[in-house]
């Protein structure tokens, strides 16, 4: 391919902008070649408090080895967060407000305070291996992703949050505090928190084709995955609380409630497919196929239970098919 630039600049009236460039390098010369993107969308919604800010990149770099080999490594990812509109409005808080309307925030000392934001990023990268030889194909890959995330999220044990609307139509984050402080035993009523998860993957696989005449080829390959996942809750703010309490334990700022467990998975995968071509105008053709599988699943969870006891049992099952 030819070397290229391109890149561009878009925006919206009510303040979203997106720039984005892209460089790819055409023929380096000995088999190298690589593809640069990246992009950047931010500013604020049309509805109100839902502002955004999330990068994008892919880096894509290619050898030719030979005649008969290549290998291509690819890494993409979008480290990204973003408010949102997630209560219902009604009509007539619509016919009053506007379509803009955004009920789930509001000022707190001088500053936005939203109900409502997310944050997820999860970089993968894979690594590939051509192999081309007349009758053979044979494409092996390597791959990783590391994904990570979560959201505010708010508990309540009296009147929700989502209650204190003031004039405005939004949040009276002074209302939710003066009702936290009201509480004779000195626990919130109302807290905020960080409900995160995320996981992690590995995996190889491999696959050949071989076409042992021109009317009969063997399709057959394997796949490894290992996926590990978790998921917590951890409290972000009191709101003019001393503490949170949970199933009688007081719970602080930097304290786990409700979950923080997770899940390991093992799982492996063979399979061969035959294609056999008939016929003097080679019309028809029929195919058969095999597969086998395993996998071994164990959890963890160090919210209801004591570390030394916090794995499950491991689970595991096999499985097959033949069509």
């Amino acid at each position: 391919p030819i070397p290229s630039v391109t890149g561009g600049y878009y925006f919206a009236d009510y303040g979203t902008h997106k720039g984005y460039l892209s460089i790819n390098s055409g023929d380096l010369g000995k088999g190298w070649a690589f593809t640069l993107s990246g992009s950047y969308v931010g500013g604020k919604g049309y509805v109100e408090c839902t502002d955004v800010s999330s990068w994008s990149y892919l880096l894509s770099v290619s050898k030719k080895i030979d005649s008969h080999n290549s290998l291509l490594f690819t890494a993409v990812g979008s480290p990204e967060q973003h408010s949102q509109r997630s209560t219902r409005i009604t009509m007539e808080e619509m016919e009053k407000y506007g379509p803009s309307y955004n009920k789930n925030w509001g000022w707190y000392n001088s500053q936005q305070k939203t109900l409502s934001r997310n944050n997820y990023f999860k970089p993968y990268f894979t690594l590939n291996h051509f192999y081309h030889n007349g009758k053979v194909r044979i494409n092996t890959a390597i791959y990783t992703a590391i994904a990570s995330g979560g959201g505010y999220y708010s508990e309540s044990t009296g009147k929700k949050i989502i209650s204190f609307i003031g004039e405005d139509g939004h949040i009276d984050w002074n209302a939710v505090e003066s009702y936290n402080k009201s509480s004779a035993e000195g626990n919130s009523q109302n807290i905020l928190s960080d409900y995160m998860a995320g996981h992690t993957q590995f995996g190889a696989k491999s696959s050949l084709i071989y076409d042992f005449t021109d009317r009969i080829s063997l399709d057959a390959g394997i796949h490894y995955q290992l996926y590990n996942t978790w998921e917590k809750e951890q409290i972000t703010d009191l709101l003019g609380g001393n503490y949170w309490l949970e199933k009688g334990e007081r719970k602080y700022v930097g304290d786990y409630i409700r979950t923080r467990n997770g899940r390991n998975t093992n799982y492996l995968t063979l399979y061969g497919m035959g294609s056999f071509t008939l016929g003097e105008k080679k019309n028809w053709i029929i195919k058969t196929g095999v597969s086998a599988s395993g996998v071994t699943i164990r959890r963890w969870d160090t919210f209801n239970y004591t570390p030394e006891n916090k794995w499950s049992d491991l689970a595991t099952g096999i499985g097959g098919s033949f069509k």
